[in-house]
């Protein structure tokens, strides 16, 4: 729901609650008259940083965060779980550590912001997935397709993985695994 709220400027979940109280959409504490008055302004995007080792196939981390810096700056949105210096990760909780979506006038501004903030991150004392977040799309053997939608426009892309040599700091597991690795996050996708 984040991306939806960066893009419309209207809080869903407050939304639900006053509609939970009896308002109407249309009600001016909600204020949505008609579903042509939510205006839609740029691009958003989300990525959740977890304490899931990609190194161990994406095996959830556990100990003490010793370091942790978030990313901040216009256009950033931090959604907090367990995050914070002295957090301790238990075996038994959400890997969730933050989820951050970044938000721009165009998609690029938006992937710029988004990977801008990634990088910002320092969270040491457990492992996180922000490594696997930072690959670069523009990688030789990634090919990445708009998927075009009936009315001719495009919200989302097809993602291919052709003969992708990955550069050895980013490998993320086994080499030859990536399509195992790819399967085990479509399954466990949140």
């Amino acid at each position: 729901h984040t991306v939806t709220e960066m893009i419309t400027g209207r809080n869903l979940v407050q939304s639900q609650i006053l509609i939970a109280q009896g308002y109407s959409l249309s009600d001016p504490q909600i204020n949505i008259p008609s579903q042509s008055s939510i205006d839609m302004r740029g691009y958003a995007i989300q990525c959740r940083i977890t304490t899931e080792d990609p190194a161990t196939n994406f095996a959830p981390d556990f100990g003490t965060i010793t370091t942790y810096r978030s990313a901040a700056g216009f256009g950033v949105r931090l959604d907090a779980g367990n995050a914070s210096t002295g957090a301790k990760i238990t075996p038994h909780y959400d890997s969730l550590l933050v989820k951050v979506t970044a938000w721009g006038l165009s998609f690029p501004e938006a992937a710029h912001i988004i990977y801008r903030s990634l990088q910002e991150f320092r969270v040491r004392g457990v492992k996180t997935n922000i490594s696997f977040l930072l690959i670069d799309m523009k990688t030789p053997g990634i090919t990445v397709r708009p998927l075009i939608l009936m009315d001719g426009g495009h919200e989302v892309n097809e993602v291919f993985f052709d003969d992708v040599k990955v550069p050895v700091e980013n490998l993320v597991h086994e080499e030859n695994k990536g399509w195992t690795v790819a399967k085990y996050l479509l399954g466990h996708e949140r």
